[in-house]
């Protein structure tokens, strides 16, 4: 797999990237003798199966660092609220994606970009304690972003 060539790594995945997510679901135990459900989920195994990896975040982004965005986000965990500080010139077009873990899109914005730094102020509040991927683009240029919510 690590030297499988794809759309989004053209040379195979040797030495690139890759963002797997677990997810642990658990039911609560119920003791069979009494009917009384612990307080706490049952059961602490995780078993991995069937593992798929998905580059939708990454997707389309050069392998060249030089092309890369020098994007900042903070506060990094952010509590209630959020900033993105992209490096810009005057004119052209800011695009900004943000994911889950699982890829599902929490905000998306597209903004014209008039000074030297655009700089756009979000909330987290509503969106979950979690892990996100900020994705920048700017003048065919892409930043990622991992941005901690508590």
């Amino acid at each position: 797999m690590r030297n499988a060539k794809t759309a989004s790594a053209p040379d195979g995945w040797f030495n690139r990237p890759v963002w797997i997510a677990f997810v642990l679901i658990t039911d609560l135990y119920v003791n069979p003798d009494t009917g009384i459900p612990n307080s706490s989920p049952g059961g602490s195994n995780l078993a991995v199966d069937n593992i798929h990896i998905y580059n939708d975040v990454l997707s389309g982004i050069s392998d060249n660092t030089k092309n890369m965005l020098n994007t900042l986000v903070y506060p990094n965990p952010a509590f209630e609220k959020a900033t993105i500080l992209i490096p810009t010139q005057l004119g052209g077009m800011v695009e900004i994606f943000v994911t889950d873990i699982v890829g599902r899109m929490v905000y998306s914005v597209s903004i014209n970009a008039t000074e030297n730094q655009t700089r756009l102020n979000f909330e987290t509040n509503n969106w979950g304690a979690g892990i996100y991927m900020v994705k920048t683009t700017y003048r065919d240029t892409t930043g990622i972003n991992k941005l901690v919510v508590r």
